[in-house]
């Protein structure tokens, strides 16, 4: 009886184990259509587009009505920046017929295996497969797509608040800061003009010029999970190097003026 139930504990709580990491899996969606991959009403060749942090890259796509029109042959659509998590299924919804339209996936977005292939709706599962990239390839006739839908997996539901460097204050001279987000695969979007930013907002790519006092606002995304918004107010004052210019700055500004010595600050 005692075996049995120290048995049963140690299932148990190698079930609890097991549950941690499944729970902290999440699910993440994102739709592409005509209006968010900026399609007009002509063909074009190798347009990039990036939608939350995801470059696709697409041949021989137009807008037609609100669908995505394929043409015949060469119409095509991968993603070039990997998705944060695996793949784990794409569906396409035709409107109208439409013929041998192929899904296909890869792990390093270079050596792709077929998916799926067909008309109507199709579903292309990549569950356990581990790919990181699909691409969607157009037969003999063109195509009329309403959406694409992408699902990946994410390591947790929760994106991370970005931090910045060096931290919000007071500085003498001009700074550079920089943002970072410790969820992989996020992308961080930024404001300087005090509006909350969201994923239409500036892409940060590099170090931010801070040269007169800003408040800078940032927010992270993984797919369509966002972190909660980080704010850093940065406070620039100029060094003076003469007395003249310490006076006129002292009475003309309303402004604190620092002078330092050696280790010693001294404001007023």
């Amino acid at each position: 009886m005692k075996r049995t139930f120290t048995f049963l504990i140690a299932a148990f709580m190698l079930l609890a184990f097991l549950a941690i990491p499944m729970g902290m899996m999440g699910q993440t969606t994102v739709t592409l259509t005509a209006s968010n991959l900026g399609l007009t009403g002509s063909y074009t060749t190798n347009t990039e587009k990036t939608i939350d942090g995801i470059t696709y890259v697409y041949t021989d796509l137009m807008k037609n009505s609100s669908n995505i029109q394929a043409k015949a042959n060469s119409g095509t659509i991968r993603n070039t920046t990997a998705y944060a998590g695996d793949i784990t299924s794409v569906a396409i919804t035709h409107s109208g017929t439409a013929r041998s339209t192929t899904i296909w996936g890869s792990a390093n977005g270079t050596d792709y295996t077929q998916v799926a292939t067909g008309s109507g709706t199709i579903t292309g599962d990549f569950s356990g497969s581990g790919y990181k990239y699909f691409k969607i390839t157009r037969g003999s006739n063109a195509a009329y797509w309403t959406q694409i839908k992408i699902t990946y997996t994410s390591s947790s539901s929760t994106v991370a608040t970005p931090t910045f460097s060096p931290a919000a204050g007071t500085y003498v001279g001009a700074q550079n800061v920089t943002i970072s987000c410790e969820t992989e695969g996020a992308t961080i979007y930024y404001t300087t003009d005090g509006t909350d930013p969201t994923n239409t907002s500036t892409q940060y790519t590099g170090a931010i010029a801070v040269s007169e006092t800003t408040t800078i606002k940032a927010i992270a995304y993984v797919g369509e999970t966002a972190s909660n918004i980080a704010t850093a107010t940065y406070t620039i004052t100029t060094p003076y190097t003469s007395i003249p210019d310490l006076f006129d700055a002292a009475t003309s500004s309303s402004q604190a003026v620092y002078v330092t010595f050696n280790n010693w600050v001294v404001s007023g």
